[in-house]
């Protein structure tokens, strides 16, 4: 039998192909990868036909009786129906839960998933790789209630690599190009928000510095980026390694070189909102007030950091029990950590 099973080359190729499909999709999760819908039901359809085929051929090669070569015929398609029958009910399900396409959006290649439920529907967007697989996690998504219709539009996540959430817009904002999408029912968008230069700072050999917004943010945030020149003004590239960073719209900004600058905003019950930049604007960290914060419930700085004697060092309003002390404080790390200055 063993014989008869390893001249079937289809069983063979079949079940190669199925070691060699699965290990692909392990690899690719691992990545944060997974393979296209269409090529799971393709190769799916195309490893069943053939342990089918194959399974047919080596059953009809053994040298048994009519009688029991009848009883395995009829075991094995009876086993065939049930893992047919559960395999349509996943497509089946597959195809009414999610539709995926390819599309064009700005001139990029997306992996365009339509979800929808009793309640909500949404458009996933995922970057395509090789029209075979594509990233696991989306780069936007845009959410409707109950079914897409322009009047239905909520609003449009975006996402990082991480998928972490850089940016929210809402049905009655205004949307940057990548949101004007096209789908089935033509829903238009206008990009009509107004790009504002929020900050400039010129340094020497032609190099400047602006911090521009990008997109208006509900609840009084905006999405900014950090461009830098090198020119003189005439040419201007994004820092960030992300799309935008969200901040306030009263938030302050300030470089004090190329390398190291600042985002101060205030927020809700203490104001320890200061975000420094080491890098040029690449990437923005939180700095680290080293203050006994259990006796401190406000801290408010009253000062952008500045330089002082080739030291960095800001003023801050520290209230103990309502009562406030002007301190300055001092950061030995570019900013990212701040102490009394002695």
């Amino acid at each position: 039998m063993k014989n008869k099973i390893a001249e079937n080359k289809i069983l063979w190729i079949s079940i190669t192909y199925l070691i060699l499909f699965i290990i692909g999709w392990i690899i690719l999760s691992i990545c944060n990868y997974t393979y296209l819908f269409y090529f799971k039901l393709i190769s799916t359809l195309l490893i069943i036909a053939g342990i089918v085929i194959g399974t047919i051929i080596a059953i009809k090669k053994l040298n048994y009786e009519k009688q029991i070569k009848i009883q395995l015929y009829t075991a094995y398609f009876l086993l065939e129906g049930i893992l047919s029958i559960v395999l349509l009910a996943i497509v089946l399900f597959s195809l009414l839960y999610q539709r995926e396409r390819i599309t064009m959006i700005d001139n990029t290649w997306y992996v365009e998933i339509k979800r929808s439920t009793l309640v909500d529907a949404s458009l996933n967007y995922y970057d395509l790789k090789y029209l075979i697989f594509r990233k696991k996690q989306p780069k936007f998504v845009k959410n409707y209630n109950n079914y897409f219709a322009p009047e239905n539009y909520i609003g449009t996540t975006h996402y990082d690599e991480e998928g972490n959430i850089i940016r929210n817009t809402t049905g009655n904002q205004n949307k940057t190009e990548k949101e004007e999408i096209e789908v089935e029912e033509n829903i238009q968008t206008d990009n009509t928000f107004q790009r504002e230069v929020l900050y400039t700072k010129e340094f020497g050999n032609n190099i400047i510095i602006k911090i521009t917004s990008i997109d208006a943010i509900l609840a009084g945030r905006l999405a900014v980026i950090v461009e830098k020149s090198t020119d003189g003004g005439t040419t201007f590239t994004n820092q960030l390694t992300q799309d935008s960073l969200i901040v306030g719209d009263e938030a302050e900004y300030l470089f004090l070189n190329e390398n190291i600058g600042f985002i101060k905003e205030l927020k809700e019950n203490e104001n320890r909102g200061l975000r420094v930049t080491r890098d040029g604007g690449k990437t923005f960290e939180e700095v680290i007030f080293k203050v006994k914060k259990d006796e401190l419930p406000y801290l408010y700085i009253d000062k952008m950091p500045y330089f002082e004697d080739n030291i960095l060092k800001l003023e801050a309003s520290m209230y103990y029990a309502n009562n406030p002390e002007i301190k300055k404080l001092r950061s030995n790390d570019n900013g990212l950590t701040w102490q009394e200055d002695k």
